[in-house]
């Protein structure tokens, strides 16, 4: 099971290289791996989460998304982009604070 800790580690994980990737947008398999872990932690943790955190599972659904799409562009296209780089912040960054919230 993944706990709230699990998920800040991993949320701030892909913080960190999505800040790698707004200074230069070529990633190593590792910062790939990263995101992708990231996202299938915030799709786990909304699986399993109570119907009280409706606004907190949106918020790591959305990073997920997010996540995946940066994760498969850097992985073998679409080319990425710096508006897809900050969107990812900024999801990854509500669902920081969503978990803080919780």
């Amino acid at each position: 099971m993944t706990s709230v800790e699990d998920e800040r580690n991993a949320a701030k994980g892909a913080e960190t290289v999505l800040r790698s990737l707004a200074l230069s947008p070529a990633a190593t398999q590792a910062q790939i791996d990263t995101l992708r872990t990231a996202a299938a932690i915030a799709t786990k943790a909304s699986a399993r989460s109570f119907s009280s955190h409706r606004n907190l599972n949106a918020l790591r659904g959305e990073a997920a998304t997010l996540l995946y799409g940066v994760g498969g562009s850097l992985a073998n296209g679409p080319p990425l982009t710096q508006e897809m780089i900050s969107r990812a912040r900024n999801a990854v960054a509500a669902w920081q604070e969503g978990l803080s919230a919780a």
